[in-house]
């Protein structure tokens, strides 16, 4: 059985059965299936990537990260916090992945939530300042998202390098698009700083489908955000469609989310597997997901202040 909040719309679909009275009886609904998927590398030792997403500077109460909490995890993946084993952890993250919210949101007129006309550039000058210490240990990707200071349709494009002046000196940092889509240690990444996930979730009225279950669902159905561009806006594409998964990336998430949630997801014969996380926002959570390309097993590493 097919049901109403199980779908959206945009998705293509194909319907086996059988035509009798002028009605069409549909016996079979399916869907296109986890697409092809390039062989994982065998990599030796443990390696990480850490993703972050919400950091949220320029803003209060929950609209913003603690700072405390934003240098703690700063200091952990420079190597600088925590005993041995977390200095180990932090010595093999390869990469780091800021995956959009960066920024407060901005009220009309270029200031963040607090409301003051200096609110952007002190969140910029603070990111900025965060950037460089994880740039001097670690490569950094950078993504925009629905809050940041960046044009809004989908796929977004880099943020300006402007708005962190000094870490963009350094080779380690990379603006990147939104959708993300690369390989690392020669894993493939495909993620979202979370719009089409925050955007299917309007449409669903079923308990029983998480966040994670809708992000596996767009694997099945082999399209990222499908309620483009009816409901999330995009650029106009003619004769492509830059959102379609025509590879099963190793490694996809959505970030921005309300809690850490993870799944292995394979195919029926099991020659497809792809980790699917919902990265939670550090600006409510205080988490950052430590993944490991040798194993694609991830955790949660959270920052409690008050602990």
């Amino acid at each position: 059985m097919l049901g109403v909040d199980d779908i959206v719309t945009g998705l293509v679909v194909a319907l086996l059965g059988i035509y009798a009275n002028g009605s069409f009886v549909a016996d079979e609904v399916l869907w296109p299936g986890l697409a092809p998927q390039p062989p994982l590398p065998a990599i030796e030792g443990d390696k990480y990537v850490a993703i972050i997403s919400g950091l949220g500077f320029g803003g209060e109460g929950e609209a913003g990260a603690d700072a405390l909490a934003v240098q703690m995890m700063v200091d952990y993946i420079a190597g600088h916090l925590g005993g041995s084993q977390d200095i180990a952890h932090a010595a093999s993250v390869v990469r780091v992945i800021v995956a959009g919210n960066s920024f407060a949101p901005i009220a009309p007129g270029g200031s963040t939530q607090s409301g003051s006309s200096k609110d952007l550039t002190t969140a910029a000058r603070e990111l900025d300042a965060a950037l460089v210490q994880l740039c001097s240990a670690v490569p950094v990707d950078i993504m925009a998202g629905a809050e940041d200071p960046a044009q809004r349709m989908m796929p977004q494009q880099p943020m300006y390098r402007c708005l962190f002046p000094n870490s963009s000196k350094l080779r380690s940092l990379s603006a990147v698009t939104n959708p993300y889509d690369a390989s690392i240690e020669g894993v493939s990444f495909f993620g979202t700083s979370g719009q089409n996930v925050d955007d299917l979730w309007l449409y669903t009225k079923n308990e029983e489908v998480d966040r994670v279950q809708m992000l596996e669902n767009t694997l099945h159905w082999r399209h990222c955000a499908p309620t483009i561009p009816d409901t999330l806006a995009c650029y106009p594409y003619k004769s492509e469609d830059p959102f379609l998964l025509t590879e099963t990336p190793h490694v996809y998430f959505a970030a921005n989310q309300p809690e850490f949630g993870d799944r292995l997801v394979r195919d029926e014969v099991g020659n497809v597997s792809s980790r699917v996380i919902e990265v939670p926002s550090f600006a409510a959570t205080s988490t950052v997901v430590l993944l490991n390309l040798r194993t694609l097993e991830c955790e949660p590493v959270v920052f409690n202040v008050n602990a």
